[in-house]
């Protein structure tokens, strides 16, 4: 059988189921921030900041023509601090 996980592990497993089943969730409630945010300041750009996360990647990967039209720029952000995005620099 296997041990029962405890402290930092069980939490990082937690934390990356919690992300898996909200993904589309946050995603959704985050990409209409950021186009109510473009339609009220049309001369600024918006950000949509998200912890790199496969099923991140996945919705980034199926909404790319989309964004660019709407000129959001998504932004994966490393459990190190590095961001990546092919759209936007800091």
């Amino acid at each position: 059988p296997e041990r029962p996980l405890h402290g930092p592990e069980q939490d990082r497993r937690e934390e990356a189921l919690h992300i898996t089943s909200q993904a589309r969730n946050w995603y959704a409630k985050g990409l209409l921030a950021a186009l109510v945010l473009r339609e009220a300041q049309p001369h600024v750009e918006s950000l949509l900041v998200l912890p790199d996360h496969p099923r991140y990647r996945q919705f980034l990967k199926s909404t790319v023509t989309g964004l660019a039209a709407a000129q959001v720029h998504v932004v994966l952000l490393s459990p190190e601090g590095f961001c990546e995005c092919p759209t936007w620099r800091p």
